[in-house]
């Protein structure tokens, strides 16, 4: 694949998503779930892999780990998504796969598509236009991490790819001071809070998470007694409780037929 067909992928998913080149996304995984139809399970996942994305019966789903902060999730999510974009086919992605240090052409080409979609150039532009285009710093760099929900490295790298950083003893000094971990200690006297969207707020909590789909097929389940209470909870993996309360918010009433449910279906025939 030629080097900049990802780039160009990710701006053309952008905007057959709706969103364009010119902003953050508001939140890729309500995107990537609702607008692109792709199921999306945040979960503990065996140690070494950082997501997956898999073809089931031709349907895809990505799997992402819920063990590491937001910032790695959503560069996960978007690399999984950039998979699917791409047409890799099903691939598990670890840590390494996802800093390039395999060099498998189709994690390379996921990468250069995540940037992208999490970060355009044109976005970077725009953000540094409108604050009178700054020399380049530390700050500068957690700032652009904190607007686009981006790890540091990861804001460093696209201030680069978008030429604002071409300084080389800059590069090296701020690299430096990413790895020290100085910009965790300045994102603190900042005041800095991040991007808040549905993977922020999963974290916080710290709860595994189903797909949409799984939350649709099983609350149908449920509606037409084909599944207990204490089922669907389980294979959302909430309380009964925490069910009740969703069951009322979205005002959905079982079907009446005088009985309850007297059998409950695998979790599988489900989700």
């Amino acid at each position: 694949m030629p080097p900049e067909q990802p780039v160009k992928a990710a701006r053309e998913a952008r905007k057959n998503l709706g969103v364009g080149e010119e902003s953050r996304l508001p939140d890729i995984l309500k995107l990537i779930e609702g607008t692109a139809r792709v199921p999306v399970f945040l979960q503990a996942l065996p140690d070494g892999l950082s997501g997956a994305y898999r073809l089931k019966g031709g349907a895809p789903f990505i799997l992402v780990s819920n063990a590491v902060a937001p910032v790695r999730q959503r560069f996960t999510l978007a690399h999984e998504y950039g998979h699917h974009v791409l047409g890799h086919g099903s691939l598990l992605d670890t840590e390494e796969t996802l800093r390039d240090f395999t060099h498998d052409p189709r994690e390379v080409d996921a990468n250069k598509f995540a940037a992208e979609f999490l970060a355009p150039i044109r976005a970077i532009q725009n953000w540094m236009e409108a604050h009178d285009q700054p020399a380049v710093d530390l700050e500068v760099v957690v700032r652009v991490a904190d607007a686009f929900g981006i790890s540091a490295a990861a804001a460093r790298i696209r201030l680069e790819a978008a030429r604002f950083l071409t300084s080389p003893q800059a590069r090296k000094r701020i690299t430096e001071a990413i790895e020290a971990g100085e910009h965790r200690q300045l994102e603190a006297r900042l005041g800095l809070g991040g991007v808040t969207d549905e993977l922020s707020r999963l974290y916080r909590e710290g709860r595994d998470r189903k797909s949409t789909e799984t939350w649709d097929k099983t609350l149908d389940a449920w509606e037409q007694r084909y599944i207990s209470l204490r089922k669907a909870a389980q294979i959302l993996g909430i309380s009964t409780g925490e069910l009740e309360q969703e069951i009322a918010r979205r005002r959905i009433v079982q079907v009446v037929d005088g009985s309850d449910p007297e059998f409950d279906v695998d979790e599988d025939d489900v989700g």
